[in-house]
């Protein structure tokens, strides 16, 4: 809760007319974070009106900075291998369901993971463009057993057709498929993945070795093979926690943990973990280069 929901708030329980509390707002910053005497004493409305309502800052002061209510995220699912209330506080959500009432970022320490399950419209759309087909035409299509190398298909993505297809409708992402001309759905979701904020500075690289063919990453055979399916470039996080297992011998656990550092640019935490990569490097029977291992 900020300042002014906490006052806000509390001048409704206590029926304080609402121009009065507009009029004392109006020109408080909405980045204040506490009410001091110094915020007070630049806002005389504000100030007068304390003087006026003598519990109003009192109780607003308490919640300031408290969360203002619950939410129920729109896709996000936890997995937990025995009941949550075993291991969080749970209250009941929307339609009735369990809620766990920390916020996401608490959950991973706990040992629950958290996955996002998008609510598409165009799955809706899908499912009835399937009911009119078989309708109209007497065929049934299963999305399960579609091909996934129709030679059709890639040449309208590589030419931009791509109206109503999720995540390939905008100007940047038709560009980046007529330059990519994907002949594989390996090549799709490597599009997928590079084309977010991050990612994106590695799509020209990705294009050039597409096309050249090009698949050697130039650090040695065993990463060679972790990212032949994209090039030689680093594409998924799940690629970082393979090299981290095979070229300097990390467990998986400890992988996560590094990829989850990539992702939030913790630098701190990632240059903590560089000595041990390198004697890891050292340790592994492979002929490591001390160069390419820096």
């Amino acid at each position: 809760m900020g300042v002014k929901n906490a006052i806000r708030d509390c001048a409704k329980i206590i029926d304080v007319p609402d121009e009065e509390v507009d009029d004392a707002l109006k020109f408080l910053d909405s980045s204040i974070e506490s009410l001091t005497d110094e915020v007070l004493q630049k806002n005389p409305k504000l100030k007068m009106l304390g003087e006026k309502y003598h519990i109003l800052f009192k109780y607003a002061k308490f919640l300031i900075g408290l969360p203002r209510q619950s939410g129920t995220h729109a896709a996000g699912i936890v997995l937990s291998s025995e009941p949550l209330q075993n291991l969080v506080p749970v209250s009941k959500g929307l339609a009735d369901m369990n809620q766990i009432e920390y916020s996401a970022k608490y959950l991973e320490k706990l040992g629950l993971i958290k996955i996002d399950i998008l609510g598409l419209r165009n799955l809706t759309t899908i499912s009835e463009i399937l009911e009119e087909v078989k309708k109209s035409r007497n065929v049934e299509i299963d999305l399960k057993h579609i091909p996934l190398n129709d030679h059709e298909t890639f040449h309208d993505l590589s030419i931009g057709e791509t109206n109503s297809i999720f995540q390939f409708e905008s100007r940047g992402m038709i560009e980046t498929l007529k330059q990519v001309k994907p002949n594989s759905i390996v090549d799709l979701a490597s599009v997928m993945a590079l084309f977010r904020p991050g990612p994106i500075e590695f799509i020209p690289d990705f294009v050039k070795r597409k096309n050249e063919k090009k698949v050697s990453s130039g650090f040695g055979f065993e990463i060679d093979e972790i990212l032949k399916e994209t090039y030689g470039v680093i594409v998924y996080q799940e690629q970082v926690m393979k090299i981290l297992q095979v070229y300097a011998g990390f467990e998986l656990d400890k992988a996560d943990i590094i990829r989850a550092a990539i992702s939030k640019k913790n630098d701190s935490l990632l240059k903590s973990f560089r000595q041990e990569f390198l004697d890891g490097a050292e340790r592994m029977e492979n002929n490591k280069d001390e160069a390419i291992a820096i």
